[in-house]
């Protein structure tokens, strides 16, 4: 169990107008001790991780970091003197780089890493996991029309983009050895639950990965995300054994049905 997203005045899911009034699906909160006392409230009500919104809004702030630096401090503190896993909406360089930089367990997108990002990310690469949610950015380009997003105004919005650059991003991130989960971004109405298994063919035709690889990513790598003994068939581990008709390994899209 997650935290709603905890974001700043104006940025990722703060949909409150001054004059209209709106509850989105984040807490707002601005500076040290207001981010801290949310993330103790979060964890009063029980969850098990934190997520905070590092990035601007998407599309149209998507390459900006937002959230200061004290705060992403304070959140990340705060999560891990309790013991809780924190996540973080980090699609700007600068935003990868402060999470990194400050000790978050999971970033989310990752799309316009530059060099020095990509090398921290490598020196991180045992201890933090990243995931893309390429699926969204994917089906709001090229699977949206009969739900009234066309191609050329996802385009104008940036998802484009933003898609190539995470593809980009994720190819040298993945020859660095970093890993990356599949999920994130599903019950949107341009991409709907239960169709998380495409993201293991997006990650062989976007990323490089071998279908081997990108099977990994679903179930080593969500097992580690997790920290549970889950994702490897193991003695004494937790395990659902699906019966595919067919070889997943030749043909991932069986895993779709």
């Amino acid at each position: 169990a997650a935290t709603p997203e905890i974001t700043v005045t104006g940025s990722l899911s703060d949909d409150n107008l001054a004059h209209l009034p709106r509850e989105g699906f984040a807490i707002v909160a601005n500076g040290v001790d207001e981010i801290v006392k949310t993330v103790r409230l979060g964890i009063r009500e029980g969850v098990d991780n934190i997520k905070i919104n590092i990035s601007g809004r998407d599309f149209d702030e998507a390459d900006l970091a937002v959230m200061k630096e004290d705060e992403i401090r304070a959140a990340v503190e705060t999560a891990h003197d309790y013991g809780k896993k924190i996540s973080a909406h980090a699609r700007a360089s600068d935003s990868v780089k402060l999470a990194l930089k400050h000790g978050v367990d999971v970033i989310y997108h990752c799309d316009f890493v530059d060099e020095e990002a990509l090398d921290m990310l490598e020196d991180a690469k045992d201890r933090v996991i990243c995931a893309p949610a390429f699926g969204l950015l994917h089906a709001m380009l090229y699977e949206s029309d009969d739900v009234g997003l066309s191609e050329a105004d996802a385009t104008a919005w940036g998802i484009k983009h933003c898609l190539v650059e995470s593809a980009k991003a994720h190819v040298e991130m993945h020859k660095r050895g970093v890993r990356i989960a599949i999920g994130g971004d599903y019950g949107f109405i341009w991409n709907n639950q239960g169709k998380n298994a495409r993201d293991i063919e997006h990650f062989i035709n976007y990323f490089g990965m071998s279908p081997v690889e990108a099977l990994q990513s679903a179930t080593k790598i969500g097992g580690e995300l997790m920290a549970m003994d889950v994702g490897m068939v193991r003695e004494g581990w937790l395990a659902d054994l699906l019966l595919v008709d067919g070889d997943p390994v030749a043909d991932v899209k069986l895993l779709q049905d």
